[in-house]
């Protein structure tokens, strides 16, 4: 299968650059999650004065975007791993400017879910993988999970990170079905599988996929993304430089619950502040041209030295009035 990188539309692109020129961006940007390169391809071409760090744990991914962005070679730095080792790529980067801005785009690429032999997806057939760095043969599987994990722990993680409300349920349909007729081998059976656990008018009011949550949850937990995420975010604030700027562009509550949880933490702490009062979500008519944006949310953070040093200002203060 050819993916074509150039059919990826960057959600809420529109308003991060709105944002960004308001701060005549120069220095260096960490696109962490870097994906098709569509935020570093916006920057690097918006922004002659921005160099941008890529990061992903997709080997795929970094090798398609270095490809797209070769024109850009001396002001583009990829480096293939999660995003909780943020600091590290500083260390290991060329590019010795601050650090001005950090995006993270949350979830799982295009790319992967077009793909049938990562496992990502419960509309296609494929292998129960959900790895998103493929080349690590040592890390958890979403068949090692769903083959060996108790009842008890697959009904916890459906609950905690797919907020599915069947959780017990499923994975008592799920430990049954194994013992019974033994493993469960790929995408299909486990959708199969889920659909006979659960009843028609059930299915019917769960206003999507009835594996959708599910198979949210074994990625969540294949590769530990409310923990990177966690931990990351923590990183990003450290080694981002005055008046630097976090974006965090999420699809579920569990994500935007962590951002919002730690942007509030930075406040708390005098760090900086909150851009955005309410969250900002794309528009009608971003939504009509890419379907992926329906569920977004974005929350923006901001670093500043000077913002609790000036009397009288509002929380939700223009930053340019500072």
């Amino acid at each position: 299968m050819v993916f074509n990188m150039e059919e990826h539309i960057p959600v809420l692109l529109g308003e991060i650059l709105r944002i960004l020129r308001l701060f005549q961006p120069s220095g260096v940007c960490i696109d962490a999650t870097l994906g098709h390169g569509g935020y570093s391809a916006a920057l690097l071409a918006e922004f002659p004065e921005i160099k941008v760090i890529g990061l992903d744990r997709d080997k795929e991914s970094i090798e398609l975007s270095e490809k797209r962005l070769s024109q850009y070679k001396n002001r583009f730095f990829t480096f293939q791993s999660n995003y909780c080792e943020i600091q590290k790529s500083i260390e290991i980067s060329p590019f010795q400017e601050e650090v001005k801005f950090i995006i993270y785009d949350l979830g799982v690429s295009t790319l992967q879910i077009t793909s049938p032999n990562r496992g990502f997806s419960f509309q296609d057939n494929g292998p129960l993988d959900m790895r998103m760095d493929a080349t690590k043969n040592d890390s958890i599987t979403a068949y090692h999970i769903i083959n060996n994990w108790s009842e008890r722990d697959l009904s916890d993680i459906f609950y905690r990170y797919g907020e599915e409300k069947y959780s017990r349920y499923i994975s008592r349909g799920i430990v049954q079905y194994r013992e019974k007729y033994g493993s469960i081998n790929n995408t299909e059976d486990l959708v199969g599988i889920i659909r006979r656990i659960l009843p028609q008018p059930v299915q019917r009011k769960m206003g999507g996929h009835p594996a959708r949550r599910v198979f949210q949850s074994l990625r969540i937990a294949v590769n530990n993304e409310l923990e990177s995420l966690e931990k990351s975010l923590i990183n990003a604030q450290s080694i981002l430089a005055n008046n630097g700027i976090i974006f965090v562009v999420s699809y579920h509550s569990l994500e935007d619950k962590i951002a919002k949880k730690y942007f509030s933490s930075f406040v708390h702490s005098k760090i900086g502040y909150i851009y955005n009062k309410k969250v900002i979500t794309p528009s009608p008519e971003e939504v009509n041209a890419n379907y992926r944006s329906r569920s977004a949310k974005m929350r923006v953070f901001i670093k500043s030295n000077e913002y609790f040093n000036t009397k009288g200002k509002s929380r939700w203060t223009d930053p340019l009035s500072l």
